[in-house]
């Protein structure tokens, strides 16, 4: 039994989609979009420190565009 063979560019592909970064994505994003998104990161590491912009905030921001802050606010208190 041979083992498979990824190139670098299929492994960091591979990698890239499984985080939910390799494409933009297709729609504008909704409500349920924030808890669906964490879902599939299965978790989302809460910080305070605040450069830019919260960490949580940034890391939905580069999965699912421009998206109300208050969203991800509103996810965590339900």
């Amino acid at each position: 039994m041979s083992l498979p063979h990824l190139s670098l560019a299929d492994a960091r592909n591979l990698h890239l989609a499984a985080q939910g970064l390799l494409n933009k994505p297709r729609r504008r994003a909704s409500l349920e979009d924030i808890p669906a998104t964490i879902s599939r990161m299965s978790l989302l590491q809460i910080d305070t420190i605040n450069i830019v912009a919260r960490s949580p905030y940034l890391v939905l921001f580069s999965r699912l565009g421009n998206y109300p802050a208050q969203w991800l606010d509103e996810s965590l208190a339900r």
